[in-house]
């Protein structure tokens, strides 16, 4: 077995019909000419692959696009190329020829390292000989102020095992290194830094069981920690694992390899890469999980607006309190469809563990007709009780077929092209990569106990002066039950009541207020920002729509500001109601009266009519500065999260 120290590289680029022919020559002559290095750069960015051995062979294709991205002066994979594991060698000529198929984006060098499913039997070993060049078996090469050796943990068909021919190799190998650059010891060296490279992660293995292998690695780390080893990389577990030792970074990756469990990243359960950048001793490591890395041109703004109707919203299903009597009742949903043709959708329940909820059916499909609207229904039942903090929610979800951007589209567009010439031409560039796919869009719809707060008929006359001792007010109901983003009680107390008469809603807030010197009220010009002051301020949803509200601000010195949720220019507006604030002694309050066309009612409620809403206030001197009545979780747009205002 020959092994050399030079910078040999093998640079694959996509003349995409010639690729086959490209593999072919590779795979009868080995690697092109060795590369010329130019002088030393600044910085080195490196690519690391793990095992892919054609297991999930559209996350590694998709993955060789993402290294080729992010643009890393090289790319060297830590072995299992190819599934192997045969004597046929032509198969095996196959197999490498379809691992050049799968690497033919990059374009930047690739180093191999072997594995045992590249080199296991006789047979695969002399293959990978003829493609890569038998002195890639093992190897090292200079890059900038770097060096990088390549070991062979599969050497001469032995097994997990560097042996002592390639042991004495590398203790050689890093001698001249370190001899070249002033030798142990000297600061040109301690400058520098050493990669190694290697299959079978030896340190790793259980030290009962595969006692000879750890002992080996053992003596070899001695070796290492001797010279600027920064770094050592292996696959062949199928797991992620990092652990340093001695000043050296042990890692172990798995690109596409199978595992037990998929996406269990506690576990090391991931598909990966890492990309490594060294300035000097400086070294900084991205460990990348597949999917991760996008082209620029992966949405375009035409698929964008294409798209954007499909989204669902979440929404709440109001029901009442379990709290107060039992509920049996059946729920009827809307759902509306607006495109052009046909959409199904799933409605699956989740009813959390330990509920007291019963909802039949717990799940059913539904197909809406083009530009129309259905409605499923479903039964609730719940026995009298506290309900919990989680309530069941209704997932809905539904599908479209479109392209995945998950490569830039030139290669996209060959790859559609060697598709259909699949079967007709042997250079066609077929990949495993889901170009199209259902990408589903979904919602959640949570079962929601609105809190509730009722307006009486003004019955007497109020003045709007920021003193609420008018008798008319006592008719009013208070609210006083406010939280925080935290779940507790706020710092200060808040009282807030409504009334209404035809004119418009009437409402008065007074806060406690123990420093009043220390209100803020700082907000002006042409966009007052009053939330960064002490404020109060409503959400109205007339009409309980869960979808248009006007928000209504005013600080405590009488600065407003108003929104609505349409985007501007139309999301601000200035809303004429009147009002008056007054600062006293231990609480500062607020009283006015707001029209109906104010709040986006072209008439005012009738009796019984429910309108959404909810209640902020803003205390700048509280640990926790906004206090809420009925708490949203996307701040501030979920008006589906108000509660209700009942017109008495």
């Amino acid at each position: 077995m020959r092994s050399v120290r030079e910078e040999v590289t093998v640079t694959i680029r996509p003349p995409l019909l010639a690729l086959m022919a490209l593999a072919c020559a590779c795979a009868r002559h080995g690697a092109p000419p060795p590369k010329t290095m130019g002088a030393a750069p600044a910085e080195i960015r490196f690519a690391v692959l793990g095992d892919s051995q054609f297991n999930f062979p559209g996350v590694f294709e998709r993955m060789v696009h993402e290294v080729n991205l992010l643009r890393p002066d090289f790319v060297i994979q830590v072995g299992d190329m190819i599934q192997g594991y045969q004597n046929d060698t032509e198969r095996l000529r196959a197999e490498w020829r379809r691992f050049f198929r799968q690497i033919a984006p990059l374009t930047m060098p690739f180093y191999p390292v072997p594995g045992n499913h590249d080199v296991i039997t006789p047979e695969s070993l002399q293959v990978y000989g003829e493609v890569w060049g038998t002195h890639r078996y093992h190897y090292s090469f200079d890059w900038g102020p770097a060096h990088f050796i390549a070991l062979d943990s599969f050497p001469d068909l032995q097994t997990d095992t560097i042996g002592l021919k390639q042991t004495v190799w590398l203790l050689g190998d890093l001698t001249r290194y370190a001899a070249a650059h002033g030798g142990l010891g000297s600061e040109e060296l301690k400058r520098r830094s050493i990669f190694v490279f290697l299959h079978s992660p030896m340190w790793a293995y259980d030290p009962v069981s595969q006692k000879d292998a750890v002992q080996e690695w053992e003596r070899i780390h001695r070796v290492l920690c001797r010279f600027p080893v920064r770094m050592v990389f292996a696959g062949h577990t199928h797991n992620y694992s990092w652990r340093e030792r001695d000043g050296i970074t042990y890692i172990v990756l798995n690109s596409s390899g199978f595992m037990n469990e998929l996406d269990s990243r506690p576990t090391g359960q991931f598909h990966e890469f890492i990309h490594v950048s060294v300035r000097g001793r400086d070294i900084r490591c991205a460990v990348i999980e597949d999917g991760s890395v996008l082209p620029i041109d992966t949405v375009s703004e035409k698929e964008r607006h294409l798209a954007a109707p499909y989204l669902l919203a979440d929404r709440t299903i109001r029901i009442p309190d379990p709290n107060l009597a039992a509920i049996s009742a059946g729920v009827s949903l809307e759902i509306s469809n607006s495109r052009p043709h046909g959409r199904t959708f799933a409605l699956d329940w989740e009813i959390p563990h330990g509920s007291r909820f019963e909802i039949t059916p717990r799940g059913q499909s539904v197909t809406v007709a083009a530009e129309s609207s259905a409605t499923v229904t479903f039964q609730i039942e719940a026995p009298r009780h506290v309900p919990g903090a989680d309530l069941p929610v209704c997932h809905v979800s539904s599908t479209l077929r479109t392209r995945t951007g998950a490569v830039p589209r030139d290669w996209e567009r060959h790859y559609r092209h060697g598709q259909w010439l699949a079967g007709r031409d042997p250079a066609a560039p077929v990949t495993a990569i889901a170009l199209d796919a259902d990408v589903p869009f979904t919602a959640a719809w949570t079962l929601f106990i609105p809190p509730t707060a009722r307006a009486a008929r003004r019955g007497g006359e109020i003045a709007i002066d920021g003193d609420l001792s008018d008798a008319a007010w006592r008719e009013a109901m208070p609210i006083t039950e406010f939280t925080t983003a935290e779940g507790v009680p706020p710092e200060t107390g808040l009282e807030v009541r409504f009334l209404w008469d035809s004119e418009g809603l009437w409402f008065c807030a007074q806060m406690e207020e123990p420093n009043p010197a220390g209100l803020r009220h700082s907000a002006g010009g042409d966009v007052p920002l009053v939330w960064g002051d002490d404020d109060f301020e409503l959400f109205i949803d007339a009409g309980l729509t869960q979808r248009r509200f006007h928000r209504l601000f005013e600080n405590c010195v009488g600065t407003r500001f108003s929104s609505r949720p349409i985007g501007p220019p139309d999301s601000r507006f200035r809303a004429e109601y009147e009002s008056a604030t007054v600062i006293g002694d231990d609480h500062w309050s607020i009283e006015g009266m707001i029209p109906w066309p104010q709040m986006g009612a072209e008439q005012p409620p009738a009796p019984g009519d429910q309108w959404g809403l909810n209640i902020w206030q803003h205390r700048q001197q509280s640990r926790q500065t906004l206090t809420q009545w009925s708490p949203m979780r996307n701040f501030p747009y979920e008006a589906n999260r108000f509660g209700v205002l009942f017109f008495e």
